[in-house]
C-alpha cells in the first residue's frame, strides 16, 4: 500500500468500462480497503463503477460493477373530500430533499392520468409529506389526482385516487 499515491472510484451511466475520463471520487493516501460515497446521482439509472488506484507505475482499474440508483417514490397518501373541497395528502422518498423544488397535485374530470398539463395545485419548497386542498370543485363530479414532486431531475408522479366533491345538500 506503500506504492498507492491516489484511490477511487470511476463511475458512468453510459460508459459501461469507467474510467477516470468519465465521473469519479478520488482520495489522497495509502490504503489497502476504502469506500466512498457516489452523491448527485440520477434517481432510476443503471451506473457502472468501479474502483482504481494510482501508484507510481501508472493507473490500475479494479472490475466493472454495476447498480441502479432507486426511483424517485411518490405517493398519493391520502384523498378526502370534505363538503365541497378535497384534501390531498402525498409524500416522496428515495430523493434528497434538497432536489426538491416544488410539490402538489394535478387533477382531472376528463384525463385519468392528468398531469401538470391538467389543473394543478403547487408549493415551492422542499418537503417528504405534504398536503393541499382543491377547491371550487364541482359538486357530484369525479376527480382523478395525483401527487406529484418537481425535481432536478423532472416531474415524478405518484399513484391516481379518484374521488367525487360532495354534493351541497340544503334541507
Amino acid at each position: 500500500s506503500s506504492y498507492i499515491k491516489t484511490y477511487g472510484f470511476c463511475y458512468s451511466a453510459t460508459n459501461s468500462t469507467p474510467t477516470k475520463d468519465d465521473a469519479f471520487v478520488e482520495k489522497d493516501g495509502a490504503v489497502s480497503e476504502f469506500a466512498e460515497e457516489l452523491t448527485d446521482l440520477t434517481p432510476g439509472q443503471k451506473y457502472f463503477i468501479r474502483a482504481y488506484v494510482i501508484t507510481k507505475h501508472g493507473i490500475h482499474y479494479g472490475d466493472v460493477q454495476y447498480t441502479w440508483t432507486n426511483s424517485v417514490s411518490v405517493k398519493t397518501t391520502d384523498v378526502l373530500t370534505v363538503d365541497t373541497v378535497i384534501r390531498c395528502s402525498g409524500s416522496v422518498s428515495n430523493i434528497e430533499s434538497s432536489y426538491i423544488e416544488s410539490y402538489g397535485f394535478c387533477f382531472s374530470t376528463t384525463n385519468s392520468t392528468p398531469t401538470k398539463d391538467d389543473s394543478f395545485v403547487e408549493k415551492d419548497g422542499a418537503v417528504s409529506e405534504f398536503t393541499e386542498t382543491l377547491t371550487n370543485l364541482t359538486p357530484g363530479q369525479r376527480y382523478f389526482i395525483p401527487a406529484y414532486v418537481v425535481t432536478k431531475y423532472g416531474i415524478h408522479y405518484g399513484d391516481i385516487q379518484e374521488k367525487s366533491a360532495n354534493i351541497v345538500s340544503v334541507k
